[in-house]
């Protein structure tokens, strides 16, 4: 009798989807489900996404969460305008949550090349339902699908207990109400600023400039490149107050650290590049302004530096100042720095000729830049950071700032690495590489890194892990959305302090269209959207990959949480941290670091991510009560 019952339940759920109009033909009605957030579904599996029917969910969530669900719509008739609105929250106690607490976008479906680099083959274009849109009216077309995304904020003095929610939407002609459940336990979410988790995203303000000056620097070739920063709009007014929303965005979801460039485009490359230029799409203008005098000093103008730090702080990204580099990724030997050359009266890349004239030089910049840290209470805060390239020449950099310490305290160093050093110990912080099989770049299992992060710890050191180009689980723009909530888990799972991601916002001319860039897998160089440009209001938009990254590092929270208030729960959530594992690599485009994601597995990593959700709610629910 069940299964009598349950295939005719399917029989008429197919049917409610179709009817048949005045000429015999089938027609398929307007619809929608809740499907997980881990999930996305293209254009193309129309036919399969009709299907699902799941019109109301239930959840957990503690006090000051954001909780997230995701509806995906369809239209089987003529383009019909859609329209969306959130109904408040309430509980049978008596107890409501505003709808103000209930953010709706519209996802909008963004260009993105299934290989590396910019499109050359316009078939392997595919559209992502990727950018976070906001809520204004929009059209469905005929056979197509359009993603909600629906983020619930939990308000601090919210009280416990079942609350009830509804999104109405109205597909043309046709009405329809989502209803999903809201178990708010009594637990609560820090404040963002109180996490202990460390997000360290490095911004890109420059990026900002010029986008919203319409700068084009699309190609490798520089003389197709157009800068249209007009003169003194770099580090003014309108441009912070263009860039605040974004700043909030990331503040909002644990950025504690500010990112400055000491030099002039410090990440110079030619890694994989025709020839050696800034990585990014936009360059990393001066924040600190070099001149190297007739005289053959040099003199240093820190007024932008320190305006942009103490706007910075004002946000409350108030941590850490990280300051890259005193070895940028410009090709030489002995290292070099960008300058304005009063004898050439230009800009000029200045390779130092041996480690003795490097010494000289960063010596001239911090006799002056350590009393600006001083005046400013910003020494304790101020790191070097070191990435990657150059590593073995460290030393050098640690021979400097030896000789301006501050009360016996030197500056703090620290590095994105591969491997293990001599010299490890000196640096306060140290992200390894995330790999694609093991961490480190493949070198270590994941309990020969917690116990290094746990002798680290023990010395006061900090130890975290970083995805760039060429890492998997990642979070480019193509990537299964599960990857980035995974990385908050993984975080957790193996010990680490923190995560770091090298690029956040390094858009393109074009990021609300496409995500690609000249070199790398799409979307690398950017997790978040920038608004219009000409915009009555400054805005930033999200993006699921974003969403799902903090999702993932609250997830983080409330495991220590657990384990500072309920001792006694350490052994379930221990034994959840080891259920997470990397999934098996992807096979490679030939030639790329882009993955093929097979259409039949693409959501299995969803399923991975899920089920650890559900029982780290059942655990907060166990204790809770």
């Amino acid at each position: 009798m069940k299964r009598t019952i349950k295939g005719l339940k399917i029989i008429l759920i197919t049917l409610s989807l179709f009817a048949i109009d005045s000429y015999g033909e089938t027609i398929i009605k307007s619809g929608g489900s809740f499907v997980p957030v881990t999930d996305s579904y293209r254009h193309e599996l129309f036919n399969d996404i009709i299907n699902l029917n799941e019109q109301s969910v239930a959840t957990t969530a503690w006090i000051g969460e954001r909780v997230n669900f995701q509806i995906y719509l369809w239209n089987g008739q003529n383009p019909s305008d859609v329209k969306v609105k959130a109904l408040p929250l309430c509980s049978l106690d008596g107890n409501s949550i505003s709808s103000d607490n209930v953010k709706l976008d519209f996802l909008k479906f963004i260009k993105m090349n299934r290989h590396d680099a910019y499109v050359k083959d316009t078939s392997l274009v595919e559209l992502v339902p990727e950018m976070l849109n906001g809520d204004l009216p929009i059209v469905i077309g005929k056979n197509r699908v359009q993603p909600l995304w629906i983020g619930v904020n939990i308000p601090q003095g919210t009280e416990p207990g079942d609350y009830k929610g509804a999104v109405s939407v109205n597909i043309g002609a046709d009405s329809l109400l989502f209803l999903y459940t809201i178990k708010v336990l009594n637990l609560k979410i820090p404040d963002v600023q109180d996490w202990n988790f460390n997000l360290n995203l490095w911004t890109h303000p420059q990026a900002a400039a010029h986008y919203y000056s319409d700068s084009k620097y699309e190609g490798q070739d520089s003389a197709c490149w157009h800068n249209n920063l007009p003169s003194g709009f770099l580090w003014s007014d309108e441009h912070l107050a263009l860039y605040r929303p974004t700043l909030e965005m990331l503040r909002n979801a644990g950025l504690k650290t500010i990112t400055v460039n000491l030099v002039k485009d410090p990440w110079r490359s030619s890694y994989n590049l025709e020839s050696e230029q800034h990585q990014t799409n936009y360059p990393y203008d001066e924040l600190i302004h070099w001149t190297r005098k007739k005289n053959g000093r040099f003199a240093f103008d820190f007024k932008d530096f320190e305006r942009y730090v103490n706007y910075c702080m004002s946000l409350g990204i108030d941590r850490n100042i990280e300051c890259y580099s005193m070895l940028p990724w410009i090709s030489n030997t002995y290292s070099a720095v960008t300058c304005f050359d009063e004898e050439a009266g230009k800009e000029i890349i200045y390779k130092f000729k041996d480690w003795a004239e490097y010494d000289e030089v960063w010596s001239q910049f911090m006799s002056q830049f350590v009393p600006l840290l001083n005046k400013n209470g910003w020494f304790e805060k101020t790191r070097i950071g070191v990435d990657e390239r150059g590593l073995k020449n460290i030393p050098h950099v640690l021979n400097v700032l030896k000789r301006f310490s501050n009360n016996g305290k030197m500056l703090g160093v620290t590095a994105a690495a591969n491997q293990t050093h001599s010299f490890d110990d000196e640096l306060c912080v140290i992200s390894m590489h995330g790999g694609t099989n093991r961490i480190v770049n493949d070198k270590w299992s994941d309990k020969e890194f917690a116990d290094w992060a746990s002798n680290r710890r023990d010395k006061g050191l900090q130890s975290t892990w970083y995805t760039c180009t060429g890492t998997y689980p990642g979070n480019f723009g193509n990537s299964r959305p599960a990857e980035s909530l995974f990385i908050g888990w993984y975080t957790a799972a193996i010990g680490a302090d923190g995560y770091l991601r090298w690029a956040v916002d390094s858009w393109n001319d074009n990021p609300t269209v496409t995500t690609d860039h000249k070199v790398y897998e799409t979307g690398d160089t950017f997790q978040v959207y920038p608004g219009d440009v000409n915009a009555s209001k400054p805005f930033a938009r999200s993006s699921v990959r974003f969403e799902l990254l903090r999702q993932g590092i609250v997830d983080y929270e409330k495991i220590r949480m657990l384990k500072l208030l309920y001792p006694q729960s350490a052994e379930e959530l221990n034994n959840l941290l080891e259920s997470i594992k990397r999934p098996s690599l992807p096979p490679r485009i030939k030639g790329n670091s882009s993955l093929v994601y097979d259409q039949s597995t693409i959501n299995d990593f969803s399923g991975i991510m899920n089920n650890a959700t559900k029982e780290l709610n059942r655990i907060a629910e166990k204790y809770a009560n």
